[in-house]
């Protein structure tokens, strides 16, 4: 992640460090890319880029942005699975540099500031059994931004990982709004995302601690060996339903929007496919450009 300043326009637009992964071949990632409006966890990218940052755009509307606020963006950025930080304008600089055991510096290059996210691994085997949140179907996406945001930035309130779905053995909840909390009507245009909060107490279910090696990540894949089946492990990758898994149960969606498999093999693969719904797409599409090549040439026939 890099901090998010109108300053960037220097280098041509605000959005060229999106290019990081082309001029270095690939050997460093940007955690903001082409299809990031596509993705579940654009707005937490956006809430770190507003912590880490002297002056961020905010571009995604209703969120409760912590500007300002290095000691949070670095907490978010190991929620997220984010390991490099770059900062440039001095502000942003003297915040990161001030908690060096949360962000440790690496490099300078330029005006940049790179610092290294400690604890930030991909694959982490839990050590508190999650609890699964009834989520309202009227809205399920509107109800998983309450649920992942507020999970994100007030884990004090939340001592266990929350998922969408689970084993029928992990406690259910379900979350309710805060009405001391809330900014605004739903509608209304100075409408903030409401903060939930567990309706019911939650019991921690402690778990005898796994140990992940042998961790793998490519564009579309991860794969990984536990030496403890059963443990639940998270995975700091975006949830998406194209998400398959072989050696384990799920992937369930976790907040924020990461994913989280309960091995019954000690080698656990994922891996990104196509679903039903791709395949019915690309077959209507097939099926449009056929029709449209028909009636082309009926029409040319007609012509002659």
């Amino acid at each position: 992640m890099w901090e998010n300043n109108g300053e960037l326009n220097k280098y041509g637009t605000t959005m060229s460090l999106m290019l990081l992964p082309f001029w270095t071949d690939s050997c460093i990632g940007s955690m903001e890319g082409l299809f990031f409006e596509a993705a579940g966890t654009t707005p937490y990218h956006f809430i770190s880029a507003a912590a880490l940052s002297k002056q961020s755009s905010n571009p995604v509307r209703e969120l409760r942005y912590d500007n300002n606020d290095a000691e949070r963006g670095a907490r978010y950025l190991r929620e997220l699975g984010v390991k490099y930080y770059m900062a440039f304008t001095p502000e942003a600089v003297n915040a990161a540099s001030a908690i060096p055991d949360q962000l440790v510096e690496v490099a300078r290059s330029g005006p940049w500031v790179i610092y290294e996210v400690p604890g930030s691994d991909i694959v982490v085997p839990l050590t508190v059994q999650p609890v699964v949140a009834n989520v309202s179907s009227d809205n399920p996406r509107e109800r998983w931004l309450e649920i992942g945001t507020s999970w994100f930035q007030h884990p004090e309130e939340w001592n266990v990982a929350v998922t969408d779905d689970g084993p029928p053995q992990w406690q259910r909840i379900t979350p309710v709004v805060d009405l001391t909390r809330r900014q605004g009507e739903p509608g209304s245009s100075g409408r903030l995302v409401d903060i939930v909060t567990p309706s019911e107490p939650i019991a921690p279910v402690n778990l005898e601690p796994a140990t992940a090696s042998n961790v793998k990540v490519g564009n579309d894949t991860v794969s990984f060996t536990v030496d403890r089946i059963g443990v639940p492990v998270l995975v700091r990758v975006s949830y998406f339903p194209n998400w398959k898994v072989k050696g384990a149960l799920g992937p369930y969606r976790v907040a924020p929007n990461m994913m989280v498999v309960v091995p019954t093999s000690n080698d656990v693969a994922m891996s990104f496919g196509w679903s039903m719904r791709d395949a019915i797409a690309y077959l209507l599409t097939l099926a449009a450009f056929g029709w449209i090549v028909v009636e082309r040439r009926r029409s040319s026939r007609r012509s002659d």
